[in-house]
């Protein structure tokens, strides 16, 4: 018997490999998961800084206070974040004042006071699809502007609401509701604005051309959007009323044509561009358009770019409070021409210059000058 066993035993471990379960290589492992960035590894932090010397020549300032020469810095660093793969936020801190919207320059020389640094950007971008962008909070002005042109808008404004921005193809069309004033006691100032057209790219050239429509709300018959209510603070707008009372006199609607042309001559890079806006509300003293030429591109060390532009600005063309703050020393109601040079002297640092020749009140003509010097550097 025990031999009997033995042998069954014997023919069991010879035969078991023919009927032992094939075994089956091992399934490749799946690739690990990149592990999730850490807060701080999804945000990007920037930060320029500008040194500015100016010389003003004023013929409206009573004599021997024509001229002003000082000297301004502007420091911003801005915080960009990853909310998610189609959003992000933008917060930026800036030099400047919190009752100028269209600076954030620092005057040297207040006893070496130390200066202010306020919140300039804070808001969410969005793409809500492959066309389709929304942007909420304290933004960037979303229009586009030809030439960087500052005929309606100074380049330094960052309007208070949301908007809307929509490619399609060759078409856009940017839209937004704004808050310029609130007010506990009465309504509230504000802006809605509307831009549309059309972008083409013929060859290495880019033709925009659009129209724009901004309604300012709860402005007329309204005192300054500022913190005082003399004269001097409609800068250039019709106002109406006893002296310690005053207020605008007329309402903004505004109706804005657009274009520019940038292009290519041989390697060097040209624009043409004209910006013209209306006032439909007074009936006179109601236009103002700007037209210039852009040669060259400072992008990079070694490269220089010259702009030319020559504008005429009525009084009630433009709410004077959101335009260019250095033409004519800000507001509306005069005309002339504006020079820029620039050039990169490295990749991060770029000197300028930038000189205006203008007339004041238009029915005076009254000369207007001012030459302003930069070096600006940025990491």
């Amino acid at each position: 018997m025990k031999k009997l066993f033995a042998l069954l035993a014997a023919g069991f471990a010879l035969v078991q490999p023919f009927f032992a379960a094939e075994e089956k290589p091992n399934a490749p492992e799946a690739a690990p998961k990149p592990a999730e960035k850490l807060w701080y590894e999804k945000i990007k932090v920037g930060a320029d800084f500008r040194l500015r010397h100016e010389y003003i020549d004023d013929k409206t300032k009573a004599p021997g206070a024509e001229t002003r020469s000082r000297s301004r810095i502007r420091a911003r660093v801005t915080a960009t974040g990853k909310v998610s793969d189609d959003s992000e936020l933008v917060m930026r801190f800036a030099t400047g004042t919190t009752t100028d919207p269209t600076s954030t320059n620092q005057t040297l020389g207040d006893n070496f006071a130390a200066k202010p640094f306020n919140l300039d950007l804070a808001y969410l971008k969005s793409k809500l699809n492959d066309s389709l962008t929304f942007y909420g909070g304290k933004i960037k002005n979303p229009y586009v502007v030809p030439g960087e042109s500052e005929l309606i808008w100074d380049g330094d404004l960052n309007p208070e609401g949301a908007a809307l921005q929509w490619q399609l193809s060759t078409f856009f069309l940017n839209a937004g509701a704004y808050w310029a004033l609130e007010r506990s006691a009465a309504a509230d100032a504000s802006l809605v604005g509307m831009q549309t057209g059309f972008q083409f790219k013929p060859g290495q050239s880019t033709v925009t051309a659009g129209v724009g429509l901004f309604d300012f709300g709860a402005v007329q018959n309204r005192a300054a959007l500022s913190t005082a209510n003399a004269a001097a603070n409609y800068l250039g707008n019709s106002s109406t009323g006893a002296a310690a009372a005053l207020k605008y006199k007329y309402d903004y609607q505004l109706s804005e044509f657009f274009a520019e042309w940038k292009f290519w001559a041989g390697s060097f890079p040209l624009a043409l561009y004209l910006d013209y806006v209306k006032n439909g509300d007074p009936g006179t003293d109601e236009t103002g358009w700007l037209c210039g030429v852009g040669f060259g591109k400072a992008n990079l060390k070694g490269t220089w770019e010259t702009i030319l532009n020559y504008r005429r600005v009525e009084k009630d063309a433009v709410l004077a409070a959101f335009t260019d703050s250095d033409f004519i020393g800000g507001g509306t109601d005069g005309k002339g021409l504006e020079f820029q040079f620039g050039y990169m002297f490295t990749d991060k640092f770029k000197g300028a210059i930038d000189y205006f020749d203008n007339s004041k009140v238009l029915a005076a003509s009254k000369d207007y000058r001012r030459a302003m010097f930069d070096l600006s550097f940025k990491i």
